[in-house]
């Protein structure tokens, strides 16, 4: 195995100081020289710190593996000898490819062939004229002239995406599907990443890849036979780059592909050796380290933060291909997206548990909403690898979000996988009480995954299932799960099925299940006679006839008004809300004011902010959820209503700007103590009106209202 010790490294490292000494000897000069000349590999040890953006280099066997093939093939162009065959890599990202083959390769051809004409070609412009101008700059470096003198850039023709020396060698850089050399030839063709990650899931992506491997790059060779494509990339699925070339190679009277495939970690056999599936040549396996291709860049600590979207992992790093569209679930059934979902739709949450920490498995949480006419959406999904309390503790955030968000009416019910083995019953406990406060309800499914997976594939299938894609969550993830779970036994992507799972369950638990939504605990009334509730607008309490009775006021204003002029706060902000002492309420005429709230929060509803979520709200410049009245605003209204110590009050009196807020919150007040609306609900700027079958203004206020009272026991 070819290896590089500690003192060669340094050995080197030492020339490549003394390069910049202006009296170095020539004779030394051309020894370098030569030795660059003559091996790649010594050529991107001296300039690799020439390369802008580097860190420190840490050779690995594959780096000389990247030299040796390049060399190779180099050296046939070199002296003009038809090709034996085009070079295919497919090795993960992060680990030098880049830097090898398309910055540091095309610098050190020039030193051989200086006349050489080189092609890139990326998925975007951006990148594939950042490679071409780091190679500029290696060029361009203090270290490259003295050693090559003779390559010289052209001021006629130099620029990012096309320079040339002035010893007729040049490159040039295009992209596929898009940005085309019209006129241009090469010796060296470099196709690097030439499709986009992100869009793997495109069938366009992919015919538009392939006519660019079949039919462009076959017409912009120097010489037919010559010429040579150095293909460079991670495997994204069947049909992508590699797939073409590989099936072009196969075709009578073609040219051979040598095809190089190195998977970032091996996997085990049945007797617990490596084994060398999907490592090409296979005699490669030997060189892994522990069953790993790179300890340093790509170790299995740094590998598993990877490992929880499956179809990424399998191609890119595993560079195991899966066919895109030919498991349960097809890509193009998630191509319904949408910006929000119908704030009054009915919704669950469901979690599919990991049984055990670091135990390849994951933890997922789906929340899915179904409308009226019975259409689903995938709202959010909370997905990852943690230890049981750190698990319990992001259940909670997850549910303290969704009532934040909905709601104490449309906030989503929660199910949870019911755990196997021996330790479920603790685990169940333990859950509970980090959930307390929501309801919880559990479930053990039927049936295997596969068979509960098909009634959420035909969903998906009919059109009736829409992504909410509003950048919360990883979509793209979520898509890759369901587009690599295979119904055979075995052929599933490894164990990563959880968020499949959980879909399933949660589009069962919506079109079967008939669980009330929104309900809660009322408890009892107190004991009081002649309780008369009334609501108005600030300035219509300031004129309100005097009120004998002994009253409790509570006063709604908006984010930033929770001071007034003279206000003496008592206890400052909790919970999003400023508490005073009595001295500091609204002009009023309430003769025996026992006690005074003021709640701050925008009269505003979440059922029209759902697609603007994460916006600022006019005009007070912070997002919907920190803005609008919440259950802790409903706690607090009722732990100063029946919390009062003292007198019994006579009068509840609710003020706002004249916007809905105060009588939307009487409303409920009196449905929870169980007045007659028509007797006990009064307004002095209305005082006739029956307000028994009248509609809350504002409706989530109303519910806000009605929940809190749960929350509060005396």
């Amino acid at each position: 195995m070819s290896s590089l010790d500690a003192s060669s490294l340094s050995l080197e490292s030492e020339t490549a100081r003394m390069l910049f000494d202006p009296a170095l000897d020539e004779s030394i000069l051309a020894d370098e020289r030569k030795a660059c000349r003559q091996s790649l590999r010594y050529f991107c040890l001296q300039h690799w710190d020439e390369v802008p953006g580097t860190s420190k280099l840490v050779w690995n066997w594959h780096l000389d593996l990247f030299c040796d093939e390049l060399q190779k093939v180099a050296e046939r162009v070199f002296k003009g000898l038809p090709r034996e065959y085009d070079l295919v890599l497919n090795v993960s990202p992060g680990t030098s490819k880049s830097t090898f083959w398309s910055i540091l390769f095309p610098c050190w051809v020039w030193t051989r062939m200086p006349s050489a004409r080189i092609l890139t070609a990326s998925h975007t412009d951006d990148l594939v004229l950042d490679l071409a101008n780091k190679a500029r700059t290696v060029i361009k470096s203090d270290k490259y002239r003295q050693l090559f003198p003779e390559i010289v850039l052209r001021e006629d023709q130099d620029t990012k995406g096309y320079y040339a020396n002035t010893l007729g060698g040049d490159r040039k850089t295009c992209t596929v599907a898009g940005k085309s050399p019209m006129g241009f030839h090469a010796h060296f063709i470099i196709p690097d990443d030439p499709i986009d990650p992100k869009k793997v899931l495109s069938e366009a992506e992919l015919v538009a890849a392939k006519e660019f491997m079949v039919n462009f790059i076959p017409t912009r060779k120097v010489d037919k036979l010559v010429t040579v494509t150095l293909l460079v990339m991670q495997r994204l699925g069947l049909r992508d780059p590699t797939d073409v070339m590989l099936d072009e190679a196969k075709k009578e009277g073609a040219i051979p592909v040598r095809h190089i495939c190195l998977p970032a970690e091996l996997d085990r056999n049945e007797d617990g050796s490596w084994s060398n599936r999907n490592v090409n040549p296979p005699e490669l396996t030997k060189r892994y380290i522990n069953g790993l291709m790179d300890p340093f860049r790509l170790s299995r600590e740094a590998l598993s933060q990877y490992k929880a979207r499956p179809h990424y992992y399998s191609t890119q790093f595993g560079q195991q291909p899966y066919d895109l569209m030919g498991g349960m679930f097809q890509s193009h059934w998630f191509n319904r997206r949408v910006k929000a979902a119908p704030y009054h739709a009915r919704r669950v949450r469901s979690w599919d548990r990991a049984s055990t920490f670091e135990g390849g498995c994951y933890t997922a949480g789906v929340l899915m909403a179904m409308d009226d006419d019975k259409n689903l959406y995938v709202e959010h999904v909370e997905h990852g690898q943690w230890e049981p309390n750190e698990r319990n503790q992001r259940m909670l955030a997850a549910a303290q979000r969704d009532r934040a968000r909905y709601g104490p009416k449309h906030e989503p019910e929660i199910w949870v996988e019911e755990e196997g083995g021996s330790t479920a019953k603790d685990a169940r406990m333990n859950l509970v009480k980090a959930m307390a406060g929501f309801n919880v309800r559990f479930y053990h499914p039927t049936g295997s995954k596969d068979v509960r997976a098909e009634p959420w594939a035909c969903q998906l299938a009919a059109g009736i299932v829409c992504i909410v894609e509003d950048g919360t969550w990883d979509v793209a993830g979520y898509v890759q799960e369901h587009v690599a779970f295979k119904p055979e036994p075995g052929k599933r992507l490894g164990k990563y099925k959880d968020q499949v799972d959980a879909s399933s369950d949660a589009s069962a638990k919506l079109t079967v299940s008939n669980y009330g939504v929104g309900s809660f605990r009322v408890l009892g009334p107190r004991k009081q006679k002649g309780l008369r509730v009334i609501a108005c607008s600030r300035s219509v309490l300031a004129e309100m006839p005097v009120a004998e009775q002994g009253s409790l006021l509570v006063d709604f204003v908006d984010p930033g008004e929770d001071r007034f002029p003279n206000s003496l706060p008592a206890g400052g902000m909790r919970d999003g809300i400023q508490e005073t002492i009595p001295s500091d309420p609204p002009t009023h005429s309430l003769a025996k004011l026992l006690g005074f709230l003021r709640l701050s929060f925008a009269p505003i509803d979440p059922a029209d902010h759902q697609q603007t979520w994460d916006q600022s709200v006019k005009p007070w410049g912070r997002k919907a959820s920190e803005v609008m009245m919440n259950d802790s605003h409903g706690k607090k209204l009722w732990s100063f209503l029946l919390g009062h110590k003292g007198s019994v009050p006579d009068l509840w009196v609710f003020c706002d700007s004249g916007d809905g807020r105060a009588m939307s919150a009487a409303m409920a007040a009196c449905d929870v103590m169980m007045l007659d609306r028509k007797k006990s609900l009064w307004s002095p700027s209305e005082p006739d009106r029956d307000w028994s079958k009248e509609k809350p203004l504002m409706k989530h206020v109303f519910d806000c209202v009605k929940a809190g009272r749960a929350k509060v026991v005396f």
